[in-house]
């Protein structure tokens, strides 16, 4: 990751730092990821764990998505931004290897919290009744994550046993400083040496960074993104057909708000993935080229070079963009971000992003809020896919409720045709609490 800087060297020797134009850029904008990153999935992490209303099966993944992604910002963009303002890696071999291992886990958490997003959006659409049937989920998100950070792990192992500092030609020594013997004949090195924090290990050979840069390609990018494609493609066939069957559409018509949130979670998980796709394919691009082309050396030019460091930069850009992607979508995170953002009272939940009942998630991939002992109605999504709210079961209730709500406010306006408050609780029949929804 920090190696590719050894490569920069032209006919007319090192290029000295100051005069390339990427180490003014370059760390500026690895500032504002680095800052709008930890705030943006430091916020998210907060919102999630902090509001009992925003934890559910998908929001449970994305904790894991902003975690891995702040994982990459702390451990690993403050130390590449010094890879474009210095000449020689200062941190030793030490934070190389751990940099170079965060890197590699957090990658890997982001692609296959990624994949098991949307297998849970393609149960949830497609498969809804086994989606139901299968039994309490928090057991089974447990198993999901640990399955996803011990993969991840283990695939940046190499990283943290074979990354070492390379010894490099740094800029070269004019004639008058290098060393002298008795004659007069310059002895000392032509260039000064600088130190390259470099994944590759000379003794495993050439073509140890090949089988690394092709599985690296493969497994974080490739057949991720392939099965991806391959849930939205079915889910889109799903919903198509489903949408064109007159039995399904009176179930539509029934359930408005949860249909309508499931497919708004969907497309929401699409932009996550959409945006990893777009924010990793630059850098695959230059690696398989530089690694796998035989005169990559001889043909790398300004715009390799710019493919290169356009890679990186937007490889970070992917790990501070969800926050905000959520942020645009989200209804829900959105008032908690601006409440957050406003230093409001953090004990205000806000009427409109509560539930009055214990969390339970319902079959296929509906978040719920559980009936208590005097509720009588369902807990249906609403449409922002990231919220619980609570209804009861029949707009006649909703309307009993309300006009009840009226009379207690002022008994000297009762309506006629209000019904009692203990008449609606005889009416209403109180429903089994579901399984409760894992937190995050």
């Amino acid at each position: 990751m920090y190696a590719e800087d050894d490569d920069e060297e032209e006919e007319d020797g090192y290029i000295e730092y100051r005069d390339r134009p990427e180490t003014y850029v370059v760390p500026i904008l690895f500032s504002l990821i680095f800052l709008v990153g930890v705030l943006g999935n430091g916020s998210l992490i907060y919102v999630l764990c902090r509001h009992k209303s925003m934890r559910s099966v998908p929001n449970t993944f994305i904790f894991n998505l902003a975690l891995g992604d702040l994982l990459i910002l702390i451990f690993t963009v403050p130390f590449t931004s010094t890879v474009y303002t210095l000449d020689s890696w200062p941190f030793g071999e030490f934070v190389c290897k751990a940099s170079e291992f965060a890197k590699d886990t957090s990658v890997g958490v982001s692609v296959f919290t990624l994949t098991a997003l949307s297998f849970d959006r393609y149960t949830a659409i497609v498969r809804p009744v086994q989606s139901f049937v299968s039994g309490p989920r928090s057991k089974v998100v447990i198993v999901c994550l640990l399955v996803i950070w011990v993969t991840s792990l283990i695939l940046a192992t190499p990283a943290a046993m074979f990354s070492h500092l390379m010894k490099a030609n740094g800029s070269k020594i004019p004639d008058e400083e290098r060393e002298m013997d008795a004659n007069g004949t310059v002895i000392g090195p032509m260039f000064n040496d600088i130190y390259i924090c470099y994944p590759f290990p000379p003794e495993l050979g050439p073509n140890y960074p090949k089988l690394v840069i092709l599985l690296r390609f493969l497994l974080h990018y490739c057949l991720p993104l392939l099965t991806i494609g391959t849930f939205y493609v079915i889910m889109a066939y799903h919903l198509l057909r489903r949408f064109n069957s007159f039995t399904d559409f009176r179930s539509q018509q029934q359930q408005p708000n949860q249909n309508r949130a499931r497919r708004k979670l969907a497309k929401m998980v699409l932009s996550f993935v959409v945006l990893f796709a777009v924010c990793f394919l630059p850098i695959h691009v230059f690696f398989l080229w530089f690694y796998f082309h035989p005169a990559a050396l001889q043909q790398y030019n300004g715009f390799w070079h710019t493919l290169k460091i356009a890679g990186f930069v937007l490889a970070y850009i992917n790990s501070c963009i969800n926050p905000i992607a959520l942020y645009c979508v989200s209804t829900s995170f959105r008032k908690h971000f601006n409440r957050l953002l406003c230093c409001c009272s953090a004990d205000r939940d806000g009427s409109n992003i509560s539930h009055s009942g214990p969390v339970s998630y319902c079959g296929g991939g509906s978040m719920c809020a559980g009936n208590n002992s005097r509720g009588a109605g369902t807990a249906l999504m609403s449409d922002d896919p990231t919220v619980i709210t609570h209804r009861s079961n029949s707009r006649r209730q909703n309307t009993i409720i309300t006009s009840v709500n009226r009379r207690n406010h002022n008994e000297n306006h009762r309506n006629a045709d209000e019904i009692p408050l203990k008449e609606i609780h005889q009416q209403q029949q109180p429903q089994a609490p579901l399984d409760k929804q894992s937190s995050c």
